[in-house]
């Protein structure tokens, strides 16, 4: 089934490269939208769709691609959507004056083939802590790093949360264009006061109202077929409430590559334990949690905005199978590598310093320019690419 698969979509894709690229005109105010290759609705590509339809949707023919038939429940009515890679899918692709998109295609062998009058907009998807691209290139197939260059190649603009993004994308990536520090528009969230999304979340997994949140988003690893977490959640949770009082919930969000996976097999789970790895927005689960733990996940960069605590815990940390642009145990978030260890750092957890260690950090490392208004400075980018003839 794979070989047909393969052949099927290989069919289409030279159909479209072939045919629909060079005879299928561009329609000015379409726009096509992708998220982690049709996985997901979400992250920057979605914060941009919400602020595009809030204020210009007279104004556009907005679609979204995803990999699988069904819609998602939480899409917008307005949205048109297109299953990647179909024939339609490709067809939208050769019409649209602009592409946006969070990460490479090249992950599924090709889906885009820029034409001059096309505008594609690459956002990608966080602040890089493990070392990419071009820094891991010697890891990386020939095939991969063909592809990325091509990929690169194609992009209009990138855009960037912080100056450190900033270089680590100019640097790191096979790309040599244009690099806007507009702020990351999947963070405009925590610069929001959203009561209603707490209550909205609280109710689909059936959380009491004043329960506290801890929220367990771990990343991948290329040898994650023996690999556990080994996260004592009960350990956790009464250490938790010990120290800062109050009853809590743990979510866990195992990462987009295993979410199909058991959820034991990577942890200790209890009643108190709630799988959100289904739910489309991770910034939305951000967004109501009083504590994250990750271990090399660039979450932490997006949730130290909303100044609440991170605590670092990975049992891998001397074998990670990724570099590291920065030491994690130099970060301002508490490191720990067991169980004894993470309960210690929550323990000894002191809000004063950490507030003083992140400012520091943010100072001297990061530089943020993340002001909640991301969502319309790249909104108007492409608008003004609309507008243009």
């Amino acid at each position: 089934m794979g070989k047909l698969r393969d052949l099927k979509y290989k069919t289409r894709y030279n159909f479209y490269k072939y045919f629909l690229v060079p005879f299928c005109s561009i329609r000015r105010n379409r726009i096509l939208i992708m998220s982690f290759n049709g996985s997901n609705y979400g992250c920057n590509p979605k914060a941009i769709s919400d602020f595009l339809l809030q204020n210009y949707s007279s104004e556009i023919n907005l679609f979204w691609a995803f990999s699988k038939k069904r819609r998602p429940e939480n899409i917008d009515k307005r949205i048109k959507t297109v299953v990647f890679p179909s024939i339609r899918y490709f067809w939208v692709a050769a019409t649209a004056k602009i592409i946006i998109h969070n990460t490479n295609f090249y992950t599924v062998g090709g889906g885009f083939v820029r034409k001059n009058n096309q505008f594609y907009l690459q956002t990608w998807h966080g602040t890089a802590l493990k070392k990419i691209e071009k820094d891991v290139e010697a890891t990386l197939s020939e095939g991969y790093v063909r592809k990325a260059k091509e990929e690169e190649a194609m992009w209009s603009v990138v855009l960037s949360g912080s100056k450190y993004c900033t270089n680590t994308i100019k640097n790191s990536f096979w790309y040599s264009g244009k690099v806007l520090e507009t702020g990351m528009p999947r963070n405009d969230v925590f610069f929001n006061d959203d009561q209603f999304l707490r209550e909205k979340i609280f109710a689909k997994y059936g959380i009491k109202k004043q329960t506290e949140i801890v929220f367990f988003c771990p990343t991948f690893r290329e040898s994650m077929k023996d690999f556990t977490y080994n996260l004592n959640t009960s350990l956790l949770l009464d250490t938790l409430s010990a120290k800062f009082g109050g009853n809590w919930k743990l979510l866990v969000r195992l990462h987009p590559n295993i979410m199909d996976e058991d959820l034991s097999r990577f942890l200790q789970i209890s009643s108190e334990t709630v799988n959100v790895t289904h739910y489309p927005d991770i910034q939305e689960l951000l967004y109501i949690s009083n504590i994250l733990i990750t271990d090399y996940s660039s979450v932490m960069f997006d949730f130290m905005l909303t100044k609440r605590p991170v605590f670092l815990y990975a049992n891998d940390g001397e074998c990670y199978d990724r570099g590291t642009y920065l030491d994690i145990k130099n970060l301002p978030f508490p490191f720990s590598e067991n169980n004894e260890k993470l309960a210690e750092n929550i323990n000894r957890f002191s809000m004063e310093n950490y507030a003083e260690n992140l400012q520091l950090f943010e100072n001297k490392v990061l530089i943020p320019c993340e002001d909640g208004s991301a969502s319309q400075r790249a909104g108007e980018i492409i608008m003004e690419q609309i507008g243009k003839e």
